[in-house]
């Protein structure tokens, strides 16, 4: 008999592209293509794990033919990595999947594209959003980085022209409701799958690190949303009662923001391990060796962080901000700080009691494991994806329908994505030190905002483009 499963569209990006919903993609994808026929649309090239994603079936965005599908599944995030999905995603129904709310800085990459799209952002930015909107395109237009940017998402037209919005979060949903008033929308958590469990003692000693020294880690790429200076004076403070105190960095630096001169700042430096970059299979004895994480984050885009996520599934207790997705984690799962006046002294708090109290430490971490296994497990979560698909197709497809798909052993990245990822090759005479810095400087911020701080080629691009365009640094030529 032919299969009468659902045939359905699921664009994302992939590996090699630099992009957490890459992952999340190579996450879910095994679970959902054994429970429907599934189409993976991708933007000129052949995705790194392929194989892996199978009964799933590669296909170039050229080719997609809506007719063909009963469903199709757009994975936006806020990201330059998803431009190739916009006009799909404006042309007809479909299911948008908002991983992030705010897509201005998506926005702004695609309008630094095109000819006159400096002056077509700024008037839309004023139609949508009045004087106050057109206020802050005139700062972005001038290389800057408000934080304000964050209050006008720039996506409503693509909220507009979905049947259906899908977010990871109640307060994210909620978000997309007051935006556009009327929209249908649904909640599927992010699923991550379980972390594997590494010796602590062993993992300490393959990374140097003495067996009763308190550790904080900091997951993910540095840039000015991560609160890093607040982080740094609690340090500073707990190295006070807590002398043998280390607080490891994994993950790459946003361009042009001095990470070691904010640590020297502080005088926290010889408290401060950089690790940079660092491949996923380095992640479990990094978790392993650490006593707590803190990630910090705001504003937000309306994100739910799948970092934070696998470090709950891995066991630790993690200290996040009191915004936004964070908010709707539940209050025995995560160690949650306001963005306010007093985030420095709940934040030293905090550290303080986990640093003290053993129990205290091992009950916060088996709390949020607990959490992130019963809520955000990938059964669960393929059975909420059916839910969905089932109801724009009008069919009803039973959890029965889902196949534990085999484990695969981790790939490192070989080294050609990591070139693509980390040091992308710059053609001569048009590296980045050769264009104004007031270009530089807030695009980098951006770029690393979005995931891709190390992708070196495509800030060129950028930084070069809004160079040409006029784009310039004050008193050094035409200005905005």
């Amino acid at each position: 008999m032919p299969d009468r499963s659902p045939h359905v569209a699921y664009f994302s990006p992939l590996q090699p592209v630099p992009s957490g919903i890459s992952q999340y993609s190579e996450d879910l994808v095994p679970w959902l293509a054994r429970a429907v026929r599934l189409d993976l649309f991708v933007d000129g090239y052949t995705p790194l794990l392929a194989d892996t994603l199978r009964p799933a079936r590669i296909r170039q965005a050229r080719r997609y033919r809506p007719t063909r599908y009963d469903a199709t599944l757009i994975h936006m995030g806020n990201s330059p990595a998803h431009n190739y999905m916009v006009p799909v995603a404006t042309a007809q129904p479909h299911i948008l999947v908002l991983h992030d709310i705010v897509l201005h800085h998506l926005m702004v990459w695609r309008a630094v594209q095109a000819r006159g799209g400096r002056e077509t952002y700024r008037r839309e930015m004023r139609a949508r959003y009045g004087v106050a909107g057109e206020h802050v395109a005139a700062l972005v237009l001038r290389g800057q980085n408000p934080n304000a940017m964050f209050e006008y998402p720039l996506n409503e037209d693509l909220i507009r022209a979905a049947r259906l919005v899908v977010t990871h979060s109640p307060s994210s949903a909620a978000w997309v409701e007051r935006l556009v008033p009327g929209t249908q929308t649904r909640i599927v958590p992010m699923g991550v799958p379980p972390f594997p469990r590494h010796d602590a003692a062993a993992a300490r000693e393959r990374l140097g690190i003495g067996r009763d020294t308190f550790v904080v880690l900091s997951l993910g790429h540095v840039n000015p949303f991560k609160r890093m200076p607040a982080v740094f004076r609690a340090l500073r403070r707990l190295a006070d009662d807590v002398p043998d105190v280390l607080l490891l960095m994994a993950g790459g630096d946003s361009p042009n923001y001095d990470v070691p001169r904010l640590a020297r700042f502080a005088g926290v430096e010889r408290y401060v391990r950089r690790l940079g970059y660092v491949a996923d299979d380095a992640l479990p004895d990094i978790f392993a060796a650490s006593d707590v994480c803190v990630n910090l984050r705001y504003p937000t885009a309306g994100e739910t962080s799948a970092a934070v996520l696998r470090l709950l599934s891995a066991g630790l207790p993690v200290i996040v901000t009191d915004t936004g997705a964070f908010s709707d984690f539940p209050d025995d799962a995560v160690l949650k700080v306001a963005p306010d006046a007093f985030e420095g002294e709940t934040l030293i708090a905090f550290l303080r009691a986990l640093a003290t109290d053993a129990p205290l430490r091992r009950a916060a971490g088996e709390n949020g494991r607990a959490y992130a296994l019963r809520e955000h497990g990938m059964r669960r979560v393929t059975e909420q994806w059916l839910a969905v698909i089932g109801e724009v197709t009008g069919r009803t497809l039973a959890p029965e329908r889902i196949i534990t798909p085999p484990v695969v052993q981790s790939t490192p990245v070989p080294p050609v994505a990591q070139s693509i990822s980390r040091t992308a090759p710059v053609a001569p005479n048009v590296g980045v030190a050769a264009l104004p810095d007031a270009c530089i400087a807030p695009i980098a911020d951006a770029l690393a905002m979005l995931g891709l701080a190390e992708d070196d080629a495509m800030l060129t691009r950028v930084a070069r483009t809004m160079h040409d365009l006029g784009m310039r640094e004050p008193g050094r030529g035409r200005q905005s």
